[in-house]
């Protein structure tokens, strides 16, 4: 099954960090800048760092999918060696 692209406003400078916060703060919460309070701008910043963690991870996360990758923790390893004890 093919994904569909989802693009994520994921700033890299100032001026679309700002832009990106301003379309948060639009888009995700309903509130425009001459109304927002500071927790408005707090969640607006917040939403920008999450998608800023997200989007890599998602992207990550689908290549291992993809790939049928597994992925083995050392917890797991030593859990199991001492099953084996």
């Amino acid at each position: 099954m093919e994904y569909s692209t989802y693009i994520v406003r994921t700033a890299s400078d100032v001026l679309e960090i700002k832009q990106s916060i301003l379309d948060k703060l639009i888009c995700i919460q309903s509130h425009f800048a001459p109304v927002a309070s500071k927790n408005d701008y707090y969640l607006a910043v917040a939403y920008l760092i999450r998608d800023k963690i997200l989007v890599p991870l998602a992207r990550t996360a689908r290549i291992y999918y993809q790939k049928d990758s597994r992925t083995i923790y050392c917890h797991d390893i030593l859990t199991m060696e001492m099953n084996y004890i």
